[in-house]
């Protein structure tokens, strides 16, 4: 089943649609109790593998750094799982939502200042640090996945974190290692 704008899942109201993806839907939402807007990922999946995912997400969720996208809430609907988190920078209410992803400042500036790049890897493998000393792996870093909030850089996209025993190869073409 696919969400559009406006239904409810649990307690939030989906605002609008900001992501898609090949296992995944990514709304903004708004929590109907509190008004707070956040991301709401919803994954698709039944079974062992929403098992597996729901034991991936407590894990990272475990995973309390400033440069790891933290995880609010997990639920599940309609047998599906669901989690949110806060939203990127560049959120203006009522104009429209372009999460402030490192895809989204090249493509609208180009390449980026050494010292804007250095600082963004300096932040993000701290974050990487952080899933190591837990034993996990990211696997699917690439820009879209890097992402800024409250103007850090921090790594999203937790659905191919994987302990370092169980990951394989995995990842997006174009940022995964030839040899893999």
């Amino acid at each position: 089943m696919e969400y559009r704008t406006g239904d409810v899942i649990g307690a939030y109201r989906l605002l609008e649609q900001c992501g898609k993806g090949s296992f995944s839907q990514v709304f903004l939402a708004e929590n109907l109790f509190s008004g707070q807007t956040v991301a709401l990922k919803l994954l698709m999946g039944t079974g062992k593998a929403m098992q597996k995912e729901l034991a991936r997400l407590i894990r990272f969720r475990s995973c309390r750094h400033p440069n790891l996208l933290p995880i609010l809430h997990i639920d599940k609907v309609d047998n599906r799982l669901y989690y949110t988190m806060p939203p990127a920078d560049n959120l203006t209410p009522g104009e429209g939502y372009s999460a402030d992803t490192l895809a989204h400042r090249l493509s609208s500036r180009g390449p980026l200042p050494a010292s804007e790049v250095m600082a963004m890897t300096v932040e993000l493998l701290a974050g990487l640090k952080e899933l190591h000393r837990h034993k996990l792996m990211h696997r699917n870093i690439k820009p879209d996945n890097i992402l800024w909030l409250n103007r850090q850089a921090v790594l999203a996209d937790v659905g191919l974190v994987r302990n370092h025993a169980d990951a394989g190869a995995c990842g997006s073409p174009g940022f995964m290692p030839e040899d893999v």
